[in-house]
């Protein structure tokens, strides 16, 4: 189980039982999203980006990523 912003608990385990997931990764270099990157490998596959690879800042640059990659599932590792 892991835990969201809103104290809910999502099951991962679940995506087992589908597909392989597309998971786009942002804050790839920092602390939380080093981990994830490792974490997350298990359920499919992970576009990792630190912020010279996706400005968090550039709505259009994000909405060009998203629909380039067409992630499943998108995860906002970025701190400042």
């Amino acid at each position: 189980m892991e835990s969201t912003q809103t104290g809910r608990s999502i099951n991962l385990n679940r995506f087992r039982d589908y597909r392989r997931l597309r998971i786009l990764l942002t804050g790839a270099t920092g602390q939380v999203g080093w981990e994830l990157q490792k974490s997350l490998s298990s359920l499919g596959e992970v576009i990792a980006y630190d912020r010279t690879g996706l400005d968090l800042s550039d709505s259009q640059a994000i909405r060009e990523k998203v629909l380039q990659l067409k992630p499943d599932l998108i995860v906002n590792a970025a701190a400042y």
